[in-house]
């Protein structure tokens, strides 16, 4: 219903769901009931496993239902994953006849219009998922009706949902400096996208293939009393009142923290693999279903531009295989929800009076610090001499995930590898930091206080032989809020590379 009655908070979409679980003076007697099945998610992109679901009910009313006392189950847990096609960023501008990332010789076919909106693409990222997921909801009630005229309720909820995602990508970057040399636009939109392009970077050049684990819990706990009171046949008063936490906590054992992503590339920056030195050209097309990326390996920089003597799409050995960068994120919020509510009701012949007033505070507070540990850091300085990293990778087909489209012409050779395993190796390997960073980033806290009051009055009636109902309300709400935020303040920027640069914070604190 629309929350223009004024016996409804407001806010929201403009409308208010009242859900009511089951109470155990919803039944006689007892009542019970239990279910279990396995499942099998045919998205798991690694295995085939069969995971549990069980759930039950259970209710029990004295005969003379002045007691009652409910109880309500299920456990879950889930294991499927996901592969995905994704750029990273779209760079839109208005073309002038020309891009940075062109070379003087690069041939533009179907360009758009001096003016026209176009967009480049930063990069092209293959990547997969595998998730499990453990869910437990629960529920308690009893109630108790000491007289004819009072029925009390208590309740208690709790729900937790553990979440572990093991990620890897294989990406292609692109040079877009001086670099292209083929480009074809589809300029039949308002905005022209490339639908090919081949970028021949010059020297050095890697492809990222990035490791992350993501493990995160949610937990929810609800308790709730409620107290209907028919004082007498017309007038009824009713009280409830809850305390609700909510809270999203990291959860990975490994690094106390909420992800770690592992950074490593295959290179030509490299002295013993069959592709080292050289000259790397790389393509992607669009706009044919799935994007489809490329890489070819050129002996020379003359055959790069020639495109002559490529060697297309090689997989990369563990001799041109190199760390990165290895970054630990934490994020821990927990928001609390405490409220009171008094409702009176009177009816009389043609309508009724109702009148109540409510009251709730509500308080968040956001914590976020992120560590940055670099390893070969991002030009892959150590390509090749890491027997200790390339022990804890394994080859995968990341093409031949795609089941329900056609990657012809990619590249198809990515490496796996446990994230948080990786990270303890560059914590031994280079002394990169393996936990969390205690020194939160952002500290923010916002604090929400609603008053509220109101009286509705509602009349049956008629007019010219038509029922008509009448509702007249006025519902009077304050809200207060405070926000804060505790910043750790900047002390430097550290230059880690050619353009890659690393905020420096201090231990202290600004509001």
């Amino acid at each position: 219903f629309k929350t223009s009655r004024a016996t409804a908070p407001s806010g929201g979409i403009g409308a208010t769901i009242n859900i009511q679980t089951d109470k155990p003076f919803n039944h006689d007697g007892v009542v019970a009931n239990a279910g279990a099945k396995m499942v099998s998610d045919r998205s798991e992109p690694f295995g085939d496993s069969l995971t549990p679901e069980v759930s039950g009910i259970f209710s029990y009313t004295n005969p003379d239902k002045t007691f009652g006392i409910g109880l309500s189950a299920s456990y879950q847990k889930r294991h499927g994953g996901s592969v995905q096609a994704t750029e990273n960023t779209w760079n839109i501008q208005r073309w002038t006849g020309t891009d940075p990332a062109l070379r003087p010789d690069a041939v533009v076919t179907n360009a758009p219009a001096i003016g026209q909106l176009y967009g480049m693409p930063n990069d092209l990222r293959y990547a997969f998922a595998d998730f499990q997921r453990e869910r437990m909801n629960g529920q308690a009630v009893m109630q108790f009706a000491p007289t004819d005229s009072l029925t009390l309720t208590l309740d208690y909820t709790y729900s937790a949902n553990e979440i572990r995602e093991e990620r890897g990508e294989q990406g292609i970057w692109l040079q877009r400096a001086n670099s292209f040399t083929d480009l074809t636009f589809d300029t039949g939109q308002a905005v022209a996208t490339p639908v090919y392009l081949r970028d021949v970077p010059n020297g050095a050049k890697d492809f990222g293939m990035e490791q992350q684990r993501n493990e995160q819990k949610y937990t929810l706990g609800s308790l709730g009393f409620n107290a209907d009171w028919q004082v007498s046949d017309r007038f009824q008063l009713s009280f409830d009142a809850h305390n609700s936490k909510t809270q999203s906590l990291p959860n990975d054992p490994t690094t106390g923290g909420s992800a770690t992503y592992f950074s490593f590339a295959g290179t030509n920056n490299c002295t013993n693999g069959p592709y080292c030195g050289g000259q790397w050209g790389q393509e992607l097309w669009f706009n044919n279903s799935l994007p489809i990326g490329a890489r070819t390996w050129y002996p020379t920089a003359a055959d790069s531009l020639a495109n002559t003597n490529g060697v297309v799409n090689p997989a990369f050995t563990p001799a041109e295989l190199g760390s990165q960068v290895l970054r630990i994120f934490y994020q821990k919020q927990v928001t609390e929800t405490k409220e009171g509510r008094l409702d009176g009701k009177f009816d009389f012949d043609d309508g009724r009076f109702q009148f109540g007033v409510s009251s709730t505070n509500t308080t968040m507070q956001r914590r976020v610090s992120e560590t940055n540990s670099p390893l070969g850091d991002w030009g892959v300085a150590n390509a090749g001499n890491e027997p200790g990293m390339v022990a804890l990778l394994q080859p995968v087909s990341i093409t031949g995930m795609f089941k329900d489209f056609n990657p012809t012409g990619a590249a198809p050779s990515a490496w796996r590898g446990d994230a948080d395993q990786l990270a303890l190796w560059g914590g031994s390997q280079y002394g990169a930091t393996t936990r969390y960073n205690p020194q939160y980033t952002a500290d923010n806290r916002v604090e929400e206080k609603t008053r509220a009051a109101y009286v509705q009055l509602e009349i049956a009636g008629a007019i010219a032989g038509m029922t008509t109902n009448t509702r007249l309300g006025l519902r009077y709400e304050r809200t207060d809020v405070e926000s804060t935020s505790q910043v750790a303040t900047p002390t430097a920027l550290l230059w880690l590379s050619n353009n890659d640069f690393q905020l420096i914070r201090s231990t202290e604190q600004q509001p």
